[in-house]
């Protein structure tokens, strides 16, 4: 016989028109049905964090980074370095484009930066967190100002900024504080925009 058209197969050979048989009950289906255990507090299933919580972290976060990065600012001995972190991530930050060779390209070439800056030759604290904050500020000038001026860039400069959150979290939670700090609509007590406000 002719093999059966393609998107139409054949009934089984037990089809019939009649109901089909239903089968006995195993004895686990018969057993009464259970309510899956909840687990409790302690069993270190991650909770919810509140919105006003979250917000007042990170601004005191920020704060207290800010103010170490003040004293990093008063060392001359470092000002060739605040200098030389500040260019690198700008040129990096200004090379991101809507390709994936390109998001991938400075997306590396940021982690990279941080990684030496933070844990290479000659790290400390104190160059740490002026290098996460410097990354953190960077990212939130592009939020506010340059999606601003180019709003098809908003998709290619999330993709670099999660990227490099993922591997360093201190510059998403400075990030965070920025944003928080600068954003009416982020507060958790924001209930309208402000007479005359444009943004």
């Amino acid at each position: 016989s002719s093999p059966p058209v393609l998107g139409t197969p054949s009934p089984p050979a037990s089809f019939s028109k009649s109901a089909p048989s239903v089968p006995p009950a195993t004895a686990a289906e018969q057993a009464p049905a259970t309510t899956p255990a909840v687990p409790s507090a302690s069993s270190g299933a991650a909770k919810a964090v509140p919105f006003q919580e979250r917000y007042a972290s990170a601004i005191a976060k920020l704060e207290e980074v800010e103010q170490e990065v003040d004293q990093f600012k008063k060392d001359a001995s470092q000002k060739d370095f605040r200098l030389q972190a500040k260019k690198a991530f700008n040129t990096r930050v200004g090379q991101i484009s809507a390709t994936w060779g390109r998001i991938q390209g400075v997306t590396t070439g940021l982690c990279t930066l941080l990684e030496e800056y933070t844990k290479g030759q000659g790290a400390s604290p104190a160059r740490q967190r002026f290098a996460e904050h410097a990354m953190a500020l960077r990212f939130a000038d592009d939020a506010e100002v340059g999606v601003r001026s180019q709003p098809r860039a908003a998709w290619s400069i999330a993709e670099v900024a999660c990227r490099v959150f993922d591997k360093f979290p201190a510059v998403q939670e400075l990030f965070t504080g920025i944003m928080c700090r600068n954003c009416p609509y982020l507060r958790p007590d924001y209930s309208g925009s402000q007479v005359g406000r444009s943004g």
